[in-house]
């Protein structure tokens, strides 16, 4: 009585396998759907590696470059790259009154200290005779001075001038000329701008000296293994840039020095032509040097309106501009 049999049987049989099969089934999408889970866990897993991969390497790209940034910033050039513009911060701190052009006056001062003291210490030294020495500013009118003053007060054809001083160029005089507006004696004019004049142009003069350094040191030229800045040393933050300060107003001193103390830099404390001249002329190169054509042209000019010199100035300046293409 409890034994299975005809169609119901069968259907009941039926049933159940078509039950199993239902289960087994769902079971094998539960499977998939776990196995199409684990695959996209997998995945993400490995995006996360990789990504974990990529950031030391970036992170070391941003190391290097804010260690790059912070060369440029403490460096000066190329200061300070012999660019037609800087190339990083370190050529603008050139064009500015800072360590190099202090270094320079600093030199410059000091030698027309010197100059004052033995033009002093000379008049007694070489005195004739009983007779005292003049005024301090009298010793100062001698030679050329006269004729430069001369020219100043009266020009080149007063009555009385000599013809032959159409020699000497107009720019001196000129210059002269003016500074008698703000100074009471002809011989303190003359003083004072070959003073002046001579501190620019030893400014001019400690800036190209700088310049032309850094431009060798990174061409390689005379690039020292004790040099933090060049060879790459460890030292501490900042101390590359304070010796390349360091050479670069090393360098300006020495040319000054040189420059002042010079056999024929006599001339340079007198009221003579040649501070005037050296001020227009070391601009006009520093400007050149600079592929600032305009600026460093009209320098030129200046510098041919004070003595003849300034023609074979132009003449290297236009050079200068051939060989820059």
């Amino acid at each position: 009585g409890d034994g299975c049999a005809g169609d119901g049987c069968v259907g009941a049989q039926g049933g159940t396998a078509q039950e199993r099969f239902g289960s087994d089934a769902g079971r094998l999408e539960n499977d998939a759907g776990r196995a199409e889970s684990d695959a996209e866990r997998l995945e993400n897993d490995a995006k996360r590696a990789e990504s974990d991969a990529e950031r030391p390497e970036n992170d070391a790209g941003r190391a290097e470059s804010d260690a790059g940034r912070l060369e440029n910033d403490a460096v000066p050039p190329s200061q300070g790259d012999a660019p037609a513009q800087p190339e990083d911060d370190a050529w603008q701190h050139l064009r500015r009154l800072g360590d190099v052009d202090r270094a320079s006056l600093a030199v410059w001062g000091a030698t027309r200290l010197g100059m004052v003291v033995l033009a002093w210490i000379s008049a007694w030294v070489f005195i004739t005779g009983p007779t005292k020495p003049g005024p301090w500013l009298a010793r100062w009118d001698r030679w050329d001075e006269g004729i430069f003053l001369g020219i100043a007060q009266h020009g080149y054809f007063a009555a009385g001038s000599d013809p032959r001083h159409v020699a000497f160029f107009p720019g001196f005089p000129v210059a002269v000329r003016l500074a008698h507006l703000f100074v009471w004696n002809w011989v303190a004019a003359g003083l004072a701008v070959s003073l002046v004049a001579g501190a620019v142009a030893t400014v001019a003069l400690g800036r190209l000296a700088a310049e032309e350094m850094e431009r060798g040191r990174r061409r390689g030229v005379g690039a020292s293994l004790a040099d933090p800045a060049s060879s790459g040393s460890p030292g501490s933050p900042g101390s590359p840039g304070r010796f390349a300060r360091t050479r670069a107003a090393q360098a300006a001193a020495n040319a000054t020095f040189f420059f002042a103390l010079a056999p024929a830099a006599v001339f340079l404390a007198a009221g003579y032509s040649e501070s005037l001249f050296a001020a227009f002329a070391f601009s006009a190169w520093l400007a050149a040097r600079r592929d600032r054509w305009a600026l460093a042209v009209v320098l030129a000019a200046g510098a041919s309106a004070v003595r003849v010199n300034g023609l074979f100035l132009a003449a290297a300046i236009a050079l200068e501009f051939v060989l820059a293409g």
